[in-house]
């Protein structure tokens, strides 16, 4: 499946309405005009892009995308990967910080975990971060010219997430570290409603590779969907509330159907 944030062309992921000359790169060390793999560069991002990159331009003017970054900051990126018309980077050092950024409040940042892309920002940043995704998207791919996007109440900064995908491995739940398929379990996860946080921290999913885990949070009902099986998943009696519903892909693929409910301005969803 093909990356939702590469661009078609070099500056196809680039705002319009931002010059190619307001993001530069400057070579570090033996580093060339265009990165390889193994160099690093000192950029500075202009916006934020789908999955929580910051954009700039490396001194050729190819799009460079880095993870860790947030729009505005001068920094020092590594080179991850090269394509002909964008790259990819990490930042490895922050030069010049954006006003908005924070030290992650979840610890488990700092050991890799990739489950949330924007720990780094404010919260009060995160919606206007988003705001700006959605608008750049429905100007470019939407052709809509000057696109109205109104930002909602933000949600509060933890306890939200009402579902989870995880992966298992040796029987714990866990997210897989940033830019891997390798699996980091936990104890708790910070931005989980804490319904779906149970689950996740004190079921054992054995003979699961892969877990979902949703929550109505109105209704407190629980769907746990695992992949390839449930067959083997010992959740604890003790749980808060009610026992959740569990299925296993190869049930569905027998036809077994599986639901949770959760109830919006007065109306009952099934789910």
């Amino acid at each position: 499946m093909p990356d939702p944030r590469a661009p078609e062309s070099a500056s196809a992921d680039v705002d319009p309405a931002t010059p190619a000359g307001s993001a530069t790169a400057t070579p570090s060390g033996s580093a060339t005009a265009t990165p390889s793999g193994s160099d690093t560069f000192t950029l500075v991002t202009t916006v934020a892009v789908a999955g929580g990159d910051a954009l700039a331009r490396d001194g050729d003017g190819r799009v460079v995308f880095v993870a860790g970054a947030l729009p505005g900051e001068r920094i020092e990126a590594e080179v991850t990967e090269v394509r002909k018309d964008f790259a990819r980077a990490v930042a490895v050092r922050i030069i010049d910080p954006s006003p908005d950024r924070v030290v992650p409040p979840c610890a488990f940042v700092a050991a890799g975990c990739g489950g949330c892309d924007l720990q780094h920002a404010a919260p009060g940043a995160q919606v206007g971060l988003k705001r700006a995704v959605v608008v750049d998207a429905l100007r470019r791919q939407g052709r809509i010219a000057e696109p109205i996007v109104d930002a909602l109440d933000p949600l509060p900064p933890t306890a939200f997430r009402t579902t989870v995908r995880a992966g298992v491995v040796d029987g714990l739940a866990g997210f897989r570290r940033a830019r891997t398929h390798d699996i980091l379990p936990v104890d708790h996860c910070l931005v989980a409603h804490p319904l779906v946080d149970e689950l996740l921290h004190r079921g054992r999913y054995g003979g699961a590779d892969e877990v979902t885990i949703r929550v109505g949070a109105v209704t407190g009902e629980r769907l746990v969907l695992a992949a390839p099986t449930a067959a083997a998943i010992d959740l604890p009696d003790d749980l808060v509330g009610t026992e959740p519903r569990l299925v296993g892909t190869d049930e569905l693929a027998d036809g077994h159907r599986a639901w949770y409910h959760e109830i919006v301005d007065g109306h009952r969803f099934r789910i």
